[in-house]
Parts: C-alpha cells; structure tokens; sequence
C-alpha cells in the first residue's frame, strides 16, 4: 500500500501534496480495487464530522452518512465505474450527507483512475462541499421564479435594457395589454418605442440625455417620465415611466430597468377633480354675488323700516302705537341679525372672514355685552348674570367685534331656550403669564337642555335641538355654527355639556395675547380708547351735511336722523348733481355707493382730486355692500369711514361724534 502511495504522489507532485493537507475539499486516493483508503485529507474530519482513521479502518464507513435514497444510486456507479475503468473515463456524482451533528450537506465527487506502464495502480479524486452553493443557486432560482410570477402579474409593464439602450432584455407580458402590440415587435426593434409615443412628447422622452448622465453617475438616480401613446386601434393612453439605472456589484453601470404604468384613468380623474374644484370656485363666487346681491337689496328697505320706526318712536305716541313700532323695531333687527349670520357664514365658508387687532379692557368687554343684553333678558323675567373671577382686569389684544359676536350668540341662545331661572356668564382663567392669557367663559342657563344623543351635531349648521323647538323658537341653526368656527379660527375650542329638563352650558376656551403698555401715555391711551356704555354724547351738531343718495326713503330717511342731530342736510340724489353741489363747501358727506350715473368709489376719487389745494371734506360711505373687499376699496379711493346700512341712530352719533368739526364751516 505505502509503495503504491509513494508512487501516486510522486505522479502527482509534492507540490499537490502540499495543496491538499491545506484545501477546504477533502482529496482522496484509493487502492486499485476500492478495498481501501490510501489517503484522505484532513478535509474529511471537519466536513463528514468523522475521523480519517475510521475510514482507513473501514472504507466503506463514509457511505454511512450518505442520505439512504443517494446511496444506493451512488454503489452502482461506483460499481459501474470500477468495472469498466479507462484511461479517458472518470467518476462524477453528487449526493447529500450528514454529518456527526446531523448537518446536511451536498457533496459534489470528482474521481479519476490513475495508470502506471498501462495498468491501474488506483484512484484520486476530490470531494467538494457545495452546500452554501447549493442553496444559494436555489435561492437566486427562487428569486428568478418569484421576479418572473412577478413581473408577469403585474397590470404595469416591466422593462430592462442594456447600457446602450438599443437591446431590449426584458419587457412584461403587460406591455401588449397596454401598448395593443406584441412584444416580439419591440425586441427586434427596441427604437419602435418612441415611435408609439405622440408626437408632441418625444422629445421629451429621449434616452440619450440619461444614458449621458448615467454614465458619469448613477448614485440614487431615478427619473419619471410622463407620455402619452397612441395604440394600433388609435386609442391615446397615458404613461407614467418610473426608470433607474442598474448597477453591478462595483458600481459600475449595466443598464436601465423600469416599470411604466398606465395611468390614463387617474388623468383623466384629476380632470374631473380639477373641473369639480372649477365648478366649485365658480358656484361659489355665484353665491358670494348672490349673497351681496341679496344682502343689497334686502338692507335697503331694511333701512327704511328701521329708519323710521327709529323716527316714529322719537315723536308724540300713544303707548299702544309705540308697542307697535317696537314690533316692528324687533322684527326688522331680528331680520338683520338673520341676515348677518347668513353673511358671516359665507365668509367663514370661503374663508374670507377678517379679524381685526385692537387692545381692549377684559372686563368691560364683557360687562358691556352683558349690560346690552339685559333688556333681553328683563323681557322673559330671568335673571342675567356675570360671574367674573380673573384677579385683575387685563387689557388684551383681540377682534372684540367678533369676541362680542360669539358671546352674544351664546347668550342670546340661552335667552331664548330658558322660560324661567337664570343665565349666568361665567369668565375664568384656564392659563396666564405676563403675555399670554387663555380664558374660558361658559353662559350656563336653566332651561329646556339638550338630549345627549344631540350634543355631537349642536355646533353643525343648519342644526336644530328638534323640530318641535324649531317651530316654537326663532332661528334657522347658524348661530351655534358660527360661535365654533369663529372660536377656531381664533385658535380656541368649544364644549356643551346639558341635561335635558335641566340646563345647557356652553364653553369656549379662547387665547389672547395681554397688551403691554410701554409708557403712562400708553397707559392712558389703551384706557380712554375704551368705549364705555351708553357714552354716546346726545349733544346737537349745528354743520352743513350732503347726502348722496338716489333712492327717495333712504333720502328721506337720512334727512330725518340727521336733522334729529341738529344738522342742515342737503340731497344730490346722482353724481352730476354732487358735483355741482359740492362747490357750496359741506362740513360732512354721506354717500352711497350704488348710484345711477357714476358708482360712489369713482366719484370720491373725483372729489379728492378737485381738493387738492383746500381741506378736505371727510367723506362717510353709507352702504349695504358688506364684504370686506368693498370696505377696502371705500378706504383706497378716500374715504374716511364706512356704515353699513340699515343705519342705526347710536351708530350715526358716533359719526357725527369722530367727523363734525368743532368750528361748523358755515357758523364762522
């Protein structure tokens, strides 16, 4: 045995010796008639788990750990290969074992006969270990597998192309469900593609511009191509083609691969959508020029039965007709707080509702909104309270029209749904610094309440409690809805909390930024801009006043409040007429926008021109258009302050108060 040893080894070399105590494989040599093992490497020991000794003890020990359905497939071979042993032939075979730790593993066996002078002298051969192999060409064949299921599944078309992008090596079935052509057609001829494209769009879609840029660097490259394509039968669909570039594992650039989806049936949604946002726009302007309209034309004779309702109360009545023309008072000032939540509701639609920022007393605020809701109140017999219980009384920069606004509503609601009891305005701190302050006010009442399963839909719009109540109580359910979203747009929040039978709260947490006064004029500037109640001055104004005003009870109407105020009124009932009129030199100027000849915006700007070189005349818009756009644009041609019709006897002394000169023009 050893001789026949030394003579393989010195076929093969020491230097293959060498190679084979140091080699992963296991390199074996056997005795000519298989009996025994001559050599093993030392290979064996780590791969089958078993000590090269026992298999020189026994050769056949090794197909012990060989799977039992690979072994007797594997001894016929063998069998076979030993029967018939040839110079040219070899042995080949691959089987699974397992080792001493019951590890499977795949051998892969390469053997050769070796020949001295003619004659077999034995066999050498090499056993390799191919497991890892193995499994990892059956998990980049699975991977192929599930790549191809899916890239055949998929509705978009998949696609791979060479560096060049002129060898198309891949493209989806999908690709003739969407394109309408074969695929066959585009591998013969990958430059077909931009010919399906329409016209307009291939320019836009050239490849060569990305081949350029990939080339110099395919770091996180990724394009998006949109186009459209037009079908055998003429039918235009639309594309959109996610691409990248495919990289080795040295970075090196090999070609395109991307996934094109059709995305016609999501364009042509985005057109409705945008069509839908355009119809909206426009319904919506529609109705924001239906609102002005209507809020125009119902203001007008509003004015008119206000006006003189106004009037008639000032003159000698009975006590029975002045119940009457409280009827009417009421009626039409229930008509106007209607049709102002109708307008405030619009603009908080649109989003076009306005705050403004100005520094007021807390305090008073509140005091003077509870004040002016006591007749209210005193009218049902319920006791209206205000329960503050901040520890001082801090100025606050706030919109306290719309602050009033949201309080009113609430306690206007509480009025109206309590019978008997009270109404009680609570005004708390939730949070306060130097800066800051988060106060939470709650009118709480003693009335009908509220069913739970209600609570959730209170603050929706157009909401009532329940239609019974909607027949017995004024309203059409803007008023709640109105207090929520002016609350959040304040940055604040609403709650209700109501047992039915028993009472309702109602609470809204807003933020307010504390004024700091820098100095004591600061001081005493924020504490005299402070409207007091009822510190409206009754005094007589002995001024010269034009009114411009086309429609004959307005006219009428204007005369009478202004003339109770001690004034001389004139009347330019167009435009032409205000001009000539104008040169006799007036104290004041009330004007209306919507006159027949020339709107009122043109003919202020007419006016200030013609003024240039004397004092001018202060100029009060009187309108029914309340939008804030138009209140911007009375103030851009020159005028000096704007009301809003129908015009209110309180609201025109403070008029007169801010613009009657001290010294009348005409009483020098």
């Amino acid at each position: 045995m050893v001789g026949q040893l030394v003579r393989i080894i010195n076929q093969l070399g020491i230097a293959f010796a060498k190679f084979a105590e140091h080699t992963q494989d296991i390199i074996w040599i056997r005795s000519c008639d298989w009996s025994e093992y001559l050599y093993v490497s030392p290979s064996y020991e780590k791969i089958w788990g078993r000590s090269r000794e026992s298999l020189y003890e026994n050769s056949a020990s090794w197909l012990d750990a060989i799977f039992l359905e690979d072994r007797d497939r594997l001894r016929q071979k063998l069998m076979t290969f030993q029967a018939t042993v040839a110079k040219d032939q070899f042995f080949e075979e691959e089987y699974r074992i397992r080792d001493g730790m019951n590890r499977l593993h795949w051998i892969k066996d390469f053997g050769i006969p070796v020949f001295e002078y003619g004659r077999c002298i034995g066999f050498v051969g090499i056993a390799q270990d191919t497991t890892k192999h193995k499994f990892s060409t059956r998990a980049l064949n699975e991977a192929s597998y599930f790549f191809k299921f899916f890239a055949e599944k998929i509705e978009s078309v998949f696609w791979v192309r060479d560096p060049s992008g002129t060898r198309q090596l891949y493209l989806s079935p999908s690709y003739e469900r969407v394109w309408g052509r074969s695929v066959q057609e585009l591998y013969k001829n990958p430059a077909s593609w931009i010919d399906t494209l329409v016209e307009e769009d291939r320019d836009i879609n050239n490849m060569n511009i990305r081949l350029d840029d990939c080339h110099e660097d395919t770091t996180n490259k990724k394009y998006e191509n949109r186009y459209r394509i037009r079908r055998p039968d003429g039918e235009i669909r639309c594309i959109k083609d996610v691409n990248f570039p495919i990289t080795d594992e040295e970075g090196y650039f090999i070609g395109f691969a991307g996934i094109a989806s059709d995305i016609t049936s999501d364009v042509v949604r985005e057109h409705e959508l945008l069509e839908a946002k355009e119809n909206a726009e426009k319904a919506n302007k529609a109705k924001s020029d239906f609102l002005a309209m209507m809020s125009h034309e119902l203001r007008t004779p509003l004015n008119a039965i206000l006006g003189m309702a106004q009037i008639l109360i000032s003159s000698d009545l009975t006590e029975e007709q002045r119940s009457h023309v409280n009827v009417i008072t009421q009626s039409g000032q229930s008509l106007l707080s209607l049709l102002s939540d109708l307008l405030d509701f619009s603009k908080l639609e649109a989003g076009a509702l306005r705050f403004d920022h100005e520094v007021v007393n807390l305090k008073e605020l509140v005091e003077r909104i509870v004040a002016n809701m006591q007749l209210q109140a005193m009218k049902k017999k319920l006791d209206l309270r205000l329960a503050y219980v901040l520890q001082d009384s801090p100025h606050i920069v706030c919109d306290p029209k719309r602050v009033s606004q949201i309080l009113v509503n609430l306690l206007s609601n509480a009025i109206k749904f309590t019978d008997h009891g009270h109404v009680q305005l609570t005004v708390a701190s939730v949070q306060k610094s130097l800066t800051r302050l988060v106060a939470c006010f709650t009118v709480e009442d003693t009335g009908i309440g509220i069913d739970k399963s209600k609570l959730n839909t209170i603050f929706d719009r157009f909401q009532q409690i329940d239609s019974v109540y909607q027949r017995k109580y004024d309203g059409v359910g803007l008023g709640l809805a109105i207090v929520k979203e002016l609350v959040e747009k304040m940055g604040g929040s609403t709650m209700v909390t109501s047992e039915l039978g028993v009472g309702s709260q109602f609470s809204c947490i807003l933020p307010f930024t504390v004024a700091q006064p820098t100095s004591i004029s600061d001081t005493l500037t924020v504490i005299t801009n402070t409207p007091e109640v009822d510190a409206i001055p009754q005094e007589k104004y002995d001024i010269y006043v034009l009114v411009v005003e086309d429609n004959f009870i307005n006219q009428k109407i204007s005369r009478l409040l202004l003339e109770q105020c001690g004034c001389k009124v004139d009347i330019a009932d167009c435009a032409a007429v205000a001009l000539e009129m104008i040169k006799n030199r007036y104290d004041l100027i009330f004007m209306d926008i919507g006159l027949p000849d020339m709107d009122g915006f043109t003919l202020v700007e007419k006016i200030r021109r013609e003024e240039k070189q004397i004092e001018q005349v202060p100029i009060i818009a009187m309108t029914a258009h309340v939008f804030a756009q138009d209140k911007e644009r009375c103030y851009q041609v020159g005028m000096n302050e704007v009301i809003a019709k129908p015009i209110i006897q309180n609201k025109l002394m403070e008029i007169l108060q801010r613009w009657a000169p001290c010294s009348p023009a005409h009483n020098s």
